[in-house]
C-alpha cells in the first residue's frame, strides 16, 4: 500500500470522529441548556376590568372526560389522577415504545391562570429530573402561546387569560381544589 493511500485514510479517520464529538457535543448542549423564557407571570386585564358572565363548576371525572375528548387525536394524554394531574405519553426509543409520564400539583394564580408544579416524571421505570425534562420540553415540543414551560421553576403556566373564546371572552380559574373535588372556571369579558 503506498504511503499517501495510508495518511488519506488516516486523516478521514480522524474527520469522521471530529464529527462524532462535535454531534455528541451537540446533542448534550440541546439537553442541558435552559431557555431564558422564564418570565413572570402577567396580567392582561385587571380584576376592575374583568366582568364575569357565568362560572362552570367540574368536578375530577367531568374535567378527565372533557380532557379525554380534548386531546383524543394527540400523542399525548392528560387526566386527573390521585390527586394531581398527570400528562402521559409513549415515546419510540430504539424501536420499543414507552410509557412516560408527569405528575403536576395544580395551583390557581390571583390572576385567574393556572400553575402546575412538577411533582415526579417517570420514563418506564425511571425517575427522570423534572427540570431536565421540561427544558426540553420547552425546547422542542409545539406548545401553543398560552402555555408558557419554566423550567427553573419546575412549573408549566397555562395563561387563561390569553385564552380568547369567540374573539371577546376569556376564562379565569378561581379554584382548583382536587382534595374537595371542586373546580371552578369564569367566563367573561
Amino acid at each position: 500500500m503506498s504511503r499517501s493511500k495510508k495518511n488519506s485514510w488516516k486523516w478521514l479517520f480522524f474527520l469522521l470522529l471530529t464529527l462524532n464529538v462535535l454531534f455528541v457535543f451537540s446533542v448534550f448542549l440541546l439537553i442541558t441548556t435552559n431557555p431564558n423564557s422564564e418570565s413572570e407571570p402577567h396580567d392582561d386585564y385587571s380584576s376592575d376590568e374583568y366582568t364575569e358572565y357565568f362560572s362552570v363548576h367540574l368536578t375530577q371525572s367531568q374535567l378527565n372526560h372533557l380532557l379525554h375528548e380534548q386531546l383524543e387525536e394527540e400523542k399525548v394524554s392528560a387526566e386527573i389522577v390521585d390527586k394531581e394531574a398527570r400528562i402521559s405519553s409513549s415515546v419510540s426509543i430504539l424501536g420499543r415504545t414507552i410509557d412516560a409520564s408527569m405528575d403536576f400539583e395544580p395551583a390557581v394564580l390571583e390572576n385567574g391562570n393556572i400553575v402546575l408544579h412538577q411533582k415526579s416524571f417517570n420514563i418506564g421505570g425511571l425517575s427522570l429530573p423534572g427540570s431536565e425534562v421540561l427544558s426540553i420540553l420547552s425546547s422542542q415540543a409545539d406548545i401553543p402561546d398560552y402555555v408558557e414551560v419554566q423550567p427553573g421553576n419546575n412549573q408549566i403556566l397555562v395563561k387563561l387569560n390569553e385564552i380568547q373564546i369567540a374573539d371577546q371572552y376569556y376564562l379565569r380559574a378561581e379554584t382548583f381544589d382536587l382534595e374537595q373535588d371542586a373546580i371552578t372556571i369564569k367566563v367573561g369579558k
